[in-house]
């Protein structure tokens, strides 16, 4: 009975109904302490399946103190290097970051990436990930040399394990750039997005008329607002372009 809630939740999350499951989960998680105990390991994903929709309906808070609660938990019950645990704390420097706490995101972040590449190694996607993460958090926090280092090493990674073209290459290039920019270092900004491929560079030329790539439609039909976001170099689409080649 528990399970086909949790299902239910999940489905109506699916579909956008985030009110109805965080009511569900709620009723769900309360029970599941009580039946299962506390450190059940179904109940503990349902605490993590309900501090995610409270960050799906802009209630960080209330995600932040289910996360930190159920950080402690695993850490106890599962170990520290256990794959939820690193996914709990991902999670959780997420949620500090865009609470704007980025001192604390980073104090998460920083031994989760160390960890990550000892237990995963340094070429897996979920490290990859986590690396990036801490990258948006040094800029946001104005520490632009240190993101530097490390978008250096992630785009070569990428480049390595995923090709010059992939999409993930592709938007660390991209980021790469804007922190060159952000540096006042725009020359070596320019230079790096003349590595992006023909076609797309082309595209980020609102003097240019050229289609996008073939099955990219997501581009063609994102034309206008690009251009509308473009100033001097292209460089400023970059957020646009994120969401458009991530469809």
């Amino acid at each position: 009975t528990l399970t086909q809630i949790q299902n239910l939740a999940v489905t109506l999350e699916d579909v956008g109904r985030n009110v109805e499951a965080l009511n569900l989960e709620q009723s769900l998680l309360e029970t599941s302490k009580r039946v299962l105990g506390e450190e059940h390991p179904d109940t503990l994903i349902r605490m993590g399946n309900l501090a995610r929709t409270f960050w799906d309906l802009n209630r960080k808070s209330d995600a932040l103190e289910l996360e930190q609660y159920l950080l402690v938990t695993q850490k106890r019950v599962l170990g520290e290097e256990h794959p939820d645990t690193l996914r709990s704390m991902q999670n959780l420097s997420s949620t500090f970051r865009h609470l704007n706490r980025c001192n604390e995101a980073l104090n998460l972040q920083q031994p989760l990436v160390e960890t990550s590449k000892r237990v995963l190694g340094e070429e897996h996607p979920d490290t990859l990930n986590r690396m990036y993460n801490m990258v948006k958090t040094f800029r946001q926090l104005g520490r632009y040399n240190e993101a530097l280092d490390l978008q250096q090493s992630l785009l070569e990674i990428s480049k390595k394990v995923m090709g010059e073209e992939h999409r993930d290459t592709l938007f660390e290039i991209q980021d790469l750039a804007q922190t060159f920019w952000d540096l006042g270092r725009q020359s070596d900004a320019l230079e790096l997005a003349q590595t992006l491929p023909p076609a797309l560079r082309n595209f980020l030329d609102k003097e240019t008329h050229i289609n996008p790539p073939v099955g990219n439609h997501n581009l063609l039909r994102m034309k206008k607002k690009i251009w509308k976001a473009v100033k001097d170099t292209g460089l400023h689409v970059r957020q646009s372009l994120r969401k458009i080649v991530r469809n």
